[in-house]
C-alpha cells in the first residue's frame, strides 16, 4: 500500500511538470513567432512612447499593406514622428537580419 502512495505522489509531480512544460512551450512559440517583449528607447519614439523605459510588444506576424520598393533582403524603417525622426533619414533600408520585430502594443512605462 505504501508503494501505491509513492506512485500517486510521483504521478502528481509528473502532471505538474507536464503543465509547466506546456506553459514554457507556449511562451517559446509566442516569443519566437507571434510577439516579443522589448524595451523601447530613443527620440524617434516621441510622442508615442517615452525616451526610455517603455516596455512594448513587438509583433512578428503581420504583412505590409502597401508594397514598397526596397532591395531584396532589406526592410525600410521609418519612425512615427516625422519631424524629429532620424531613423529613416540616416538608415532607410536595413538588412532584415537586424530587425527584432514590429511594435504593436506598449505594455508599461518605467
Amino acid at each position: 500500500m505504501n508503494g501505491l502512495r509513492n506512485l500517486l505522489k510521483y504521478k502528481n509531480i509528473a502532471k505538474e511538470a507536464f503543465i509547466a512544460g506546456e506553459l514554457l512551450c507556449i511562451l517559446h512559440v509566442t516569443n519566437t513567432y507571434i510577439c516579443t517583449p522589448t524595451l523601447g528607447h530613443g527620440p524617434s519614439m516621441l510622442p508615442t512612447l517615452n525616451l526610455t523605459g517603455d516596455w512594448i510588444l513587438a509583433e512578428k506576424i503581420s504583412t505590409p499593406r502597401i508594397q514598397r520598393n526596397v532591395p531584396k533582403g532589406h526592410v525600410w524603417i521609418q519612425g512615427d514622428n516625422i519631424y524629429s525622426s532620424n531613423d529613416w533619414l540616416h538608415f532607410g533600408s536595413i538588412p532584415y537580419g537586424l530587425v527584432q520585430g514590429k511594435v504593436f502594443f506598449r505594455v508599461s512605462s518605467v
